[in-house]
């Protein structure tokens, strides 16, 4: 919901965010987060997730692809 405010135009404006209108961009970030925030919730002691290649490359390559769609690929 907050990624979603963030990315709205009125908002974004008010909160002085330059990105106004990728709020399609913040929810894919917010599942990302999400994935991520989940797989660290089942990897604490004692670990028995190990996140792998399929995982690892699909991250970055979602963190690469909202990059592009930022047009913010040097911050990266």
């Amino acid at each position: 919901m907050l990624c979603y405010v963030a990315g709205n135009m009125r908002f974004a404006e008010y909160l002085h965010i330059p990105f106004a209108g990728t709020a399609e961009i913040a929810i894919i970030g917010a599942i990302f987060v999400g994935a991520s925030i989940g797989f660290l919730w089942y990897n604490a002691y004692p670990a028995q997730i190990f996140m792998g290649d399929v995982g690892s490359l699909a991250l970055g390559a979602g963190l690469g692809f909202m990059a592009l769609l930022c047009k913010q690929e040097l911050l990266l």
